[in-house]
């Protein structure tokens, strides 16, 4: 589930939004999660997202856990605009674990709790409010100059377990791992900083393509098992948060499926002139062979 779209000049008016502006060259903060960018693509920006101070138990990575807590937008907006990210240049493909901070990125990426690390920035990060699409928000980016952690990296055993079986493929080690309970936000971070997978395939994958792969891999999944079940009758549901709205409605017939998909706000939809514009993808019993292009990740 992700965050409304928010406007850049509406930022500071959401409500329980309290941003600090200042941030510091050198810091001791934990790390909630690494982040792998996409732009120029093979060599990419790789980093680590954290607060500028020691702070292991607030929520700043779980929308399961924002949702448990009835967490409105403002409050995970402030959270999510103190992550500094502290990144280098990095090409995909080099997996060299001698690289000390892609070492630091992968056990962030593995860690059950937050790490805690001194970091060291060239530059003083400055925050410029950036509005993001597909993916949770952070704050202000900036080159990394040196990063050590400071604490012991806590792994759960059944990820330990995973990560170093380098003969198990990627989509059925997600998969054994959500079935066992693990939050889709924890299983993109081990797609994306190349923990899991066939050992001489793994690669470091942009954050958001990552999300699609975890969403794309459970989603094949839970609808071979819904396959199985009888037909049903005709239902509908309603719900909503954060801003998205769903009317979720089924049919007595074979397992297929279709998502429209829609703005409210004509001013962020780019294809309505008149009247309020869709999107819609769907799928047979047999599947989709191609990407879900008008919808994207939403789909999945």
């Amino acid at each position: 589930m992700h965050l409304q779209r928010i406007k850049y000049r509406d930022i500071e008016k959401i409500p329980k939004l309290q941003i600090n502006k200042s941030f510091k060259q050198e810091f001791l903060g934990s790390i909630p999660a690494p982040f792998i960018g996409r732009f120029g693509y093979p060599k990419v920006n790789i980093g680590i997202l954290s607060p500028q101070i020691n702070d292991k138990d607030t929520n700043y990575d779980s929308p399961k856990g924002w949702n448990k807590n009835n967490t409105t937008i403002g409050e995970i907006a402030t959270l999510r605009y103190g992550l500094v990210n502290s990144r280098l240049k990095w090409n995909i493909k080099d997996m060299n674990s001698s690289e000390r901070f892609l070492s630091i990125c992968k056990e962030a990426g593995m860690a059950s709790k937050p790490i805690e690390a001194e970091v060291a920035l060239k530059k003083i990060p400055t925050l410029n409010f950036k509005q993001e699409k597909e993916i949770i928000p952070w704050g202000p980016a900036s080159e990394i100059k040196t990063a050590s952690i400071t604490s012991n990296v806590k792994v759960d055993s059944r990820i330990e377990r995973v990560v170093s079986d380098t003969d198990l493929k990627a989509a059925p080690a997600i998969a054994s791992l959500y079935q066992k309970g693990f939050e889709e936000q924890a299983l993109t971070k081990l797609i994306s900083v190349g923990n899991v997978g066939l050992g001489r395939n793994r690669r470091l994958v942009p954050t958001r393509w990552s999300i699609t792969a975890v969403d794309d891999t459970i989603g094949k999944n839970l609808i071979a098992e819904i396959k199985t079940f009888q037909q049903g009758d005709y239902k509908a549901y309603f719900g909503g948060g954060w801003g998205n709205y769903y009317l979720l409605l089924f049919f007595p017939e074979i397992w297929s499926y279709e998502l429209f998909e829609t703005y409210l706000d004509r001013q962020v939809n780019p294809w309505s002139q008149k009247g309020y514009m869709y999107s819609t993808d769907y799928e047979s019993f047999e599947g989709r062979k191609n990407y879900a292009e008008e919808t994207a990740g939403g789909y999945y």
